[in-house]
């Protein structure tokens, strides 16, 4: 944000933005395999630095409250220490943290107002970003039912696989996948289910132990030609899936979001929700 000569080779300043934002919309980022990003230019930075500071002392704040253990986010950040899987509670602190900081440099340097833009949509986080960002709820309202679960997200993450099915055909019939993964989890091995839908003929799954193996030698007799599973290397916490039924996450975060302050406000923008697919 500070190589403003850049930003006239592209023909993006602070004016053309303003002037968009009655038809664009700020898309809210979710935990990956690496969430540190360029945070440390932001928070090294002269003038964007005590912005960048304050918010990821309040999320450490947050954090070392809930958590139970001391968290420090802007040390984290400066000596550019990526969360690793069992530190997922600090990777979602910091993310939510860094996306509000970036929102109040941007109004506060540049005058783009968040809430002047035509919508906001962001996947899994991200949508929880947006609502904090659109003042739904607090950081630390929408931050404290998901620390407090993280570590059994990460418990359960152990054998847990990631498969991504895709189709070089026509559009993939879901529900085949789905009933796959119903008869793959029936045989009493372990779990397997659809995690995410990112196109007509791409999703997620996320199956426990042996799981992934039987869906991909299943996957070739069972489903259209063209039909192919590609196991992802990484572990993730199997967040969308009916695994976490198994430690009663999703009750036990039900529970906690009765008692949540906020919610009774509408977003500003409206908010599009990858979750239901409406407003």
């Amino acid at each position: 944000m500070d190589d403003s000569s850049n930003d006239d080779k592209l023909g993006i300043t602070p004016e053309r933005l303003k002037e968009s934002l009655a038809t664009a919309g700020f898309a809210f980022r979710g935990f990956d395999q690496t969430n540190i990003g360029k945070t440390p230019e932001l928070l090294a930075h002269q003038i964007y630095g005590p912005i960048v500071e304050k918010h990821l002392l309040e999320a450490s704040a947050i954090s070392s409250d809930v958590l139970g253990h001391p968290v420090d986010l802007v040390a984290r950040v400066r000596e550019r220490r990526e969360p690793k899987l069992a530190e997922y509670g600090e990777a979602i602190a910091l993310i939510i943290a860094v996306e509000m900081a970036q929102l109040e440099l941007l109004r506060e340097y540049f005058s783009i107002e968040y809430s002047a833009a035509q919508m906001a949509l962001g996947y899994s986080l991200g949508e929880v970003a947006a609502l904090v960002a659109s003042k739904v709820y607090c950081i630390d309202s929408v931050l404290t039912p998901l620390l407090a679960l993280s570590d059994d997200m990460v418990a359960q993450a152990d054998d847990v696989r990631m498969g991504i099915v895709f189709s070089r055909g026509p559009e993939m019939e879901f529900s085949a996948v789905e009933r796959l993964c119903l008869e793959i989890t029936n045989q009493g091995k372990g779990t397997i289910a659809i995690s995410s839908y990112l196109s007509p003929n791409t999703i997620l799954v996320l199956g426990q132990r042996g799981t992934l193996d039987e869906m991909k030698a299943a996957v070739k007799g069972r489903l259209p030609k063209g039909t192919n599973l590609k196991e992802n290397p990484h572990r993730w916490p199997p967040i969308h899936t009916r695994i976490t039924r198994q430690k009663h996450i999703p009750d036990r975060a039900a529970v906690m979001m009765e008692r949540m302050p906020g919610g009774f406000i509408a977003p500003k923008p409206n908010i599009l929700s990858c979750v239901t697919g409406g407003f």
